[in-house]
């Protein structure tokens, strides 16, 4: 009698064969949360140029022109026109403009005039860049490169 009843409980409890999926499933949970919270978020800079405080009015100020000359012994260094070297190109741009428009204050010189390098095209490019390095270490802010065709 005590095997006949020995063999229905284990026919009630018999083994089952199907896995159990819930501890699996909660440390696939635990895993993707921290994976989650400690992945780096993509960041991207951006450059603004927002407006100053307070009343502005528009300045119109000429580009002050850059120019690289290819001469004999390199490059010739011409601002407006005007002979000038790697060390004084900063300097002179800002006397340049504030020439040119006396009201100007060198701190409103530097945030909104315009400076245009202009090369030929037998001039290195390892000088245009050192030449425009210059005037951003001078603190012009809006420098830019001229292209000129190559015919």
């Amino acid at each position: 009698m005590a095997a006949l009843a020995l063999n229905a409980r284990r026919q009630r409890l018999s083994e089952s064969a199907e896995p159990n999926v819930v501890p699996f499933i909660d440390v696939l949970l635990v895993l993707l949360v921290i994976f989650m919270v400690t992945a780096p978020m993509p960041t991207t800079d951006l450059r603004l140029d927002l407006p100053r405080a307070g009343p502005t009015t528009p300045v119109l100020i000429p580009p002050t022109i850059v120019e690289l000359r290819a001469e004999a012994g390199g490059y010739g260094l011409y601002v407006s026109g005007a002979s000038s070297t790697l060390a004084s190109v900063g300097d002179d741009a800002l006397a340049h403009i504030l020439a040119a428009q006396p009201a100007l204050t060198p701190e409103d010189a530097f945030l909104d005039a315009r400076l245009h390098i202009r090369a030929d095209m037998a001039v290195r490019y390892q000088d245009v860049v050192s030449v425009v390095e210059r005037l951003q270490d001078a603190r012009f802010e809006k420098v830019t490169v001229l292209a000129q065709r190559a015919d």
